[in-house]
């Protein structure tokens, strides 16, 4: 659970938070169904009250019964200075049936479930919307996030409480910098913030609270009913929404987990199926390694050249800060860096095949060497990169790092 000292952090980093409005053709309904734990419900609205969106959505915050004077109290008075319109069930309802009621609220508008234990920046709705809006049979979008989630950063699995270097404010600008307009196509998307188009309601109907009432799996169902209706689901990796995963749901999150997998196989048993296919083909990946690209950017902070270290095929590249790592066996490039920088999805480029892709992603690095230990090296890595039959070489110039430093104490 987040402690106060970070829960304070979190909330005043949101109350700060301001960015340049940016304009939506409709509105949206942002839903956050709230039961106690104020640690995390204040920081997660004050987040949406404060990013640019704000001019694109409704936010409707509904009370499921909480018990807490300290949620209460907040929620009233967010309500009354107009930062949320709030609605508050008589008794607890459960989640299906309190999202179920906010996507009743307004039947001509598009949806944003959006977890109380969630942080958001920027105009982050807008550019789901815009992933959305940009295909007639897209029915839901999902944005990075921390969180061991379909849409998971940096790993696919359990990335929660990882320290990466980065507030999430700054993640999420790393995401819009590098990824915006890219997306992948996903066989269901998660609750924790999911943008929900209303023809696709229109077309299946809502969340299915007879089977799914507390939770876990509600999202999952909906997501096969749609693909079965001919929809389809979307990652947006232009968007990195913090999750604090697990404060929704508690110590019932394994059990509800497996209720929710034993019906889900009932109601639909080609689910399994498409999930292998996730695992095996991991259609997500490409916006990762977007990510971590524009985070070893940052780490590079201007530097220009890249060591290179020639190494076999089953050796591991040194540590010595990010460098290349070349396989002359194997003809491949691939990034060296730090296990604890957390950046697995750095590509690896098969040369001269990967050439083209090299050549971008170091342009985009700002690298304009690599340096090599020895001519030896140089001229081995030359043959691989600048094949005769190659149209295109590589972009970096190619310079020996011993010569280099030479030459320097000469000029020196």
């Amino acid at each position: 659970m987040m402690d106060n000292a970070v829960a304070h952090r979190l909330m005043l980093q949101a109350r700060n938070f301001r960015a340049q409005r940016v304009a939506y053709p409709m509105t949206v309904d942002v839903i956050v169904p709230v039961y106690n734990q104020f640690h995390v419900v204040a920081p997660c609205i004050n987040s949406a009250i404060a990013s640019s969106s704000l001019n694109d959505f409704e936010l409707i915050v509904i009370d499921d019964g909480s018990t807490e004077q300290k949620v209460i109290k907040y929620l009233q008075y967010e309500r009354d200075r107009g930062n949320i319109t709030l609605l508050t069930n008589d008794s607890n309802m459960g989640f299906t049936r309190t999202v179920n009621r906010g996507m009743q609220l307004n039947p001509d508008r598009d949806v944003v479930l959006l977890n109380s234990d969630t942080l958001v920046y920027g105009d982050w709705a807008t550019r789901l919307g815009a992933t959305a809006l940009s295909g007639a049979d897209i029915a839901t979008v999902n944005p990075l996030t921390n969180g061991s989630h379909i849409s998971g950063y940096p790993h696919r699995i359990s990335s929660k409480n990882m320290n990466i270097g980065l507030d999430y404010l700054e993640l999420d600008n790393l995401a819009k910098e590098r990824n915006s307009g890219a997306s992948a196509y996903v066989h269901a998307t998660v609750g924790f913030c999911m943008y929900i188009r209303r023809k696709c309601i229109e077309s299946i109907g809502l969340f299915d609270d007879k089977h799914f009432p507390a939770g876990y799996g509600e999202e999952s169902d909906f997501c096969a009913r749609a693909r079965k209706a001919g929809w389809r689901h979307k990652i947006d990796g232009g968007v990195h929404v913090a999750h604090l995963e697990n404060q929704s749901f508690g110590d019932r999150k394994r059990l509800l987990m497996e209720r929710m997998s034993r019906k889900i196989t009932e109601l639909h048993p080609d689910y399994a199926r498409y999930d292998k296919h996730f695992d095996v083909t991991d259609p997500v990946r490409p916006l990762r390694t977007g990510l971590d690209l524009a985070r070893l950017r940052r780490l590079l902070a201007g530097k220009r050249e890249l060591t290179v270290q020639s190494i076999d095929r089953r050796a591991t590249a040194a540590a010595q800060g990010p460098s290349l790592a070349y396989r002359p066996l194997d003809q491949t490039v691939s990034f060296a860096v730090d296990e604890g920088l957390h950046l697995p999805n750095l590509p690896r480029y098969i040369l001269p095949r990967d050439m083209l892709r090299l050549n971008a992603d170091m342009e985009y690095l700002g690298v304009e060497r690599l340096g090599c230990a020895t001519p030896a090296e140089l001229a081995r890595l030359q043959a691989t990169v600048a094949p005769r039959s190659m149209e295109t070489g590589l972009r970096p110039q190619l310079v020996i790092q011993a010569q280099q430093s030479a030459d320097r104490m000469r000029s020196g």
